[in-house]
């Protein structure tokens, strides 16, 4: 509850950035998509905190959760290429 204020308004900043900078992108949509992905993101964070005892292994864990998200969320791979039983992910 601490960290929610925060997670709600860095994503505001960073959109009045964006806003100015990309046409035609709705306002609010937008903005609630990065509130997701900033309040997704605090939540793997305090996961993988809770799950390592000091720094060094919670960085070697990161990348764990991290990678399959990155390989898997449509940047890098198209969903739609994918096999069905690999798609799920």
């Amino acid at each position: 509850m601490i960290e929610s204020p925060v997670a709600v308004i860095s994503p505001l900043f960073t959109l009045l950035i964006i806003y100015w900078g990309v046409p035609y992108i709705h306002f609010g949509r937008f903005y609630l998509v990065m509130v997701i992905v900033a309040q997704t993101a605090m939540g793997m964070g305090l996961l993988i905190s809770s799950m390592a005892s000091n720094v060094n292994t919670a960085t070697a864990i990161a990348p764990l959760f991290t990678m399959p998200m990155i390989l898997f969320g449509g940047f890098i791979a198209n969903t739609d290429t994918l096999p069905s039983w690999l798609s799920w992910i």
